[in-house]
């Protein structure tokens, strides 16, 4: 039934592309964003009524104070979730790249203006959607580079079966996705050599099984070598999900597990980072292409592997991808001091000028911050919506 266009609809509108079951889903987020905005509208008309005299009528007094924050909050909580659904039912769809984006900024432009959200908030929620990374996203790629990636992860994966060393493995996969995105005219810029190919190499590993998942770990002693490919499942057990406190590639790992599995790539991040130097050196000139043969080899010269700090934090200069990797991680001290670093500027800074639109008192805002960054449940409902839009602003 997909393709067939709905009532009210126009013909060439891309709700019409979706299956009949996408589009019941759809119906049913929609429903559920309406039940979070009456609840909220509920909450507040109950308080109204129990005030004993209230000064202001019902009409006016949503629209100022706690009340405005509390159905603000519903709003925005209702057009994300309405926007998580739209995400998911087009790339089901086949929707990608630009198609993508212009699909989804068309949704976003309906839902914020029934929602009256403000062009700030319109623009957090943009932002939330992850589809404006500057480092492209697997799924935004284009679909000639993911082709050949597919094509390329099924010859590794038979050297795999061919019991060829998972680490090796691993590094071919990074090969495989730098060589291709080269190819492609994709710039290789530090965040996605350092950021974003290793997350893709790590799903890759997860989705072929070379890596078990859910996480395991030795019961005792060393009974095996995971990167060397060989351990004995029976010595081995489950990670327990308390312990899985970060989050990469989509996956719930433990702390720290990040960092070591991009280290393990290190090599082929410096000497694809090496490789990348003359072409940005070039001022635009097109360079020969590489094929799937020329993996460039270490440079001599290239900087040591780069070296991350034993809280997680970035020793080079850290970008908004970086920023973006925190806040998804829930590390939001890490994300404040990201961006501290990129401007040069003091928490003190960072906080009044995220907070300069608030009439909150100072100390207010000062609590309302330190809440934030220790992810408190108290944290008032407008502090996170400004926080997190200047640190990825």
């Amino acid at each position: 039934m997909a393709d067939i266009p709905l009532p009210g609809l126009m013909p060439d509108s891309p709700r019409n592309h979706l299956s009949d079951s996408a589009r019941r889903r759809i119906s049913d987020a929609y429903l559920e964003g309406e039940k979070i905005r009456w609840r909220a509208l509920a909450g507040v008309e109950a308080r109204y009524r129990s005030e004993s005299d209230p000064e202001d009528a019902f009409f006016e007094y949503i629209e100022k104070g706690q009340a405005a924050l509390e159905i603000n909050q519903a709003n925005l909580e209702s057009v994300r979730l309405i926007l998580s659904a739209l995400l998911r039912e087009y790339k089901v769809a086949g929707k990608s790249g630009r198609e993508l984006l212009q699909i989804m900024d068309e949704e976003l432009d309906g839902l914020a203006n029934s929602a009256k959200l403000t062009e700030i908030e319109r623009r957090m929620v943009d932002l939330e959607l992850d589809l404006y990374r500057v480092t492209p996203t697997e799924d935004l790629l284009p679909d000639a580079i993911r082709q050949r990636v597919r094509a390329g992860l099924l010859r590794i994966h038979s050297k795999r079966l061919e019991r060829a060393k998972l680490l090796d493995c691993l590094r071919d996969v990074y090969d495989l996705y730098a060589s291709e995105l080269a190819k492609g005219g994709e710039p290789l810029t530090d965040s996605l050599l350092m950021d974003s190919i290793p997350v893709w190499v790590f799903r890759a590993a997860v989705d072929q099984k070379w890596i078990p998942y859910p996480l395991i770990r030795p019961i005792t002693g060393v009974v095996g070598n995971l990167l060397e490919g060989w351990y004995n499942p029976s010595h081995y057990e489950v990670v327990p999900h308390k312990e899985l406190t970060e989050t990469f590639g989509g996956c719930k790992v433990t702390k720290g597990y990040a960092v070591w599995f991009t280290r393990n790539l290190d090599s082929r991040i410096e000497s694809w980072r090496s490789a990348a130097k003359p072409r940005a050196e070039a001022g635009g000139r097109r360079q020969p292409e590489q094929t799937g043969d020329m993996v460039p080899k270490p440079d001599a010269e290239a900087p040591a592997p780069l070296d991350n700090g034993a809280d997680g934090s970035i020793e080079r200069t850290p970008t908004v991808s970086d920023i973006r990797v925190a806040l998804d991680e829930n590390n939001r001290k890490l994300a404040v001091r990201l961006r501290c670093r990129m401007e040069k500027c003091s928490i003190k800074a960072l906080r009044a000028e995220a907070f300069q639109s608030h009439r909150a008192e100072e100390k207010t805002k000062i609590t309302a911050f330190n809440r934030w960054q220790a992810s408190r449940s108290d944290t008032p409902a407008w502090a996170e919506p400004l926080i997190v839009t200047r640190l990825l602003r």
